[in-house]
């Protein structure tokens, strides 16, 4: 699966504009460097404003806090000070690449829980487990951690800045606080649309948890290229070139996120190459044909497709998998609901387990699910994942019904 200078070179070009203004969201401190370190700099040249939230602090990692803390059994005090630790190594990272600190935003949601926030933590705040934390313990705004307060903090600085675009986490990178970023983005782009406020942003996703991505993208000439699986219809693939003293800063830009070098030090600097890449996703219709494997060799955890419509007032879903169903996995049905009328907009995030309630077959699943019906517009937003126990084993990309 090694690219080559040729297909790299192949993909369209991503031209940066002068004096536009970008908004990089990043799951994690470090992200945006490991993704955008290099069109950061870029912009920054032609006179570009550009801004970065941060949606977590990126305080769940025991292995860093046990670095952070010296603490081999951290509580919830060390991982507040990892949590510390990591927006000081975002802000020093930051610097590097010549963004000043006033271009940063941090929503300090819960590491590792992104995905409870708009499944089942909507208006109810959830608690971090590894902090302990019921809301933001290091911004100014101290909002709950729920589903609707980081919508709101993510509109809020999309309608504030204006930008032209928005880059963010790959819907099929297989990192839970990515992809469900990812869906509060498509969540967001749904906000937009009513009450009318003008054009969402042009948004470029990009990837970094997809193993063996992007190691196995890499070769002697040292560029990065997509995935076999997420090209082809649907998707639109852009490269940006680096200089070579852009890749110089970049690397120091890494460097800077000293908590994580030790632990995930080959694969942050595995992508200081000759290249960045982003996808321009394009339909958002009711059926996903990508999948999102932590672990690929298990076809009973491969998903082919998912396909869903609407029919009176039902929900007919139907789940495709690279083999038989196994016994031994839970496969669940995760959707997030937005429905508008005249007078409000309605949030709703729902987990259906497809072992109830479904029919099961050689090749997959079939469901089908009453909806209440609301008298305006109303749009799911979709996922299917896979588990065994409490390890996430695959999920699909984001689907999208009207009804």
């Amino acid at each position: 699966m090694a690219c080559s200078l040729g297909l790299a070179a192949g993909l369209d070009t991503l031209r940066l504009r002068p004096n536009e203004r970008i908004v990089i969201v990043a799951p994690h401190p470090d992200d945006e460097v490991i993704a955008c370190g290099g069109l950061i700099q870029q912009a920054l040249a032609l006179g570009d404003s550009v801004w970065v939230v941060y949606v977590t602090a990126g305080d769940g990692s025991r292995p860093s806090a046990w670095r952070v803390t010296c603490n081999m059994f951290p509580g919830p005090r060390d991982y507040l000070e990892l949590g510390r630790a990591r927006i000081e190594e975002a802000k020093a990272g930051a610097k590097v690449i010549g963004l000043e600190t006033t271009q940063l935003v941090f929503l300090g949601c819960p590491d590792g829980e992104l995905t409870r926030l708009w499944q089942q933590n909507w208006n109810t705040p959830c608690r971090s487990t590894q902090t302990k934390a019921i809301a933001n313990p290091y911004g100014k705004n101290g909002h709950e951690y729920t589903g609707r307060w980081l919508l709101h903090d993510l509109d809020s600085l999309l309608r504030t800045v204006k930008p032209a675009r928005v880059f963010a986490p790959h819907p099929c990178d297989a990192h839970p606080d990515h992809w469900s970023t990812a869906m509060f983005v498509a969540i967001a782009r749904e906000a937009w649309r009513q009450p009318a406020v003008g054009p969402f942003p042009d948004v470029y996703c990009y990837l970094v948890h997809r193993p063996p991505y992007p190691e196995a993208q890499t070769d002697g000439a040292d560029f990065l290229s997509p995935p076999d699986d997420l090209t082809g219809a649907g998707h639109h693939w852009f490269t940006l070139h680096l200089a070579d003293n852009q890749r110089r800063v970049k690397r120091s830009a890494l460097k800077c996120h000293d908590s994580q070098l030790g632990f995930a030090g080959f694969n942050l600097y595995s992508f200081a190459t000759r290249n960045e890449l982003f996808d321009r996703i394009e339909g958002g219709t009711g059926e996903v044909m990508e999948d999102a494997p932590q672990v690929g060799l298990i076809p009973a955890a491969r998903l082919s497709s998912v396909r869903a419509n609407v029919q009176g007032e039902s929900l007919n879903l139907r789940v495709s998998l690279k083999a038989e169903p196994s016994s031994s996995f839970d496969y669940s049905f995760l959707a997030h609901s937005v429905e508008f009328d005249a007078d409000s907009t309605i949030h709703k995030g729902f987990t259906a387990e497809l072992t109830s309630g479904s029919s099961a077959d050689s090749q997959g699943w079939s469901l089908r699910m009453p909806l209440n019906r609301h008298s305006g517009r109303s749009v799911l937003l979709y996922s299917v994942e896979v588990k065994w126990g409490a390890t996430l084993l695959n999920h699909s990309g984001i689907g999208r019904v009207v009804y």
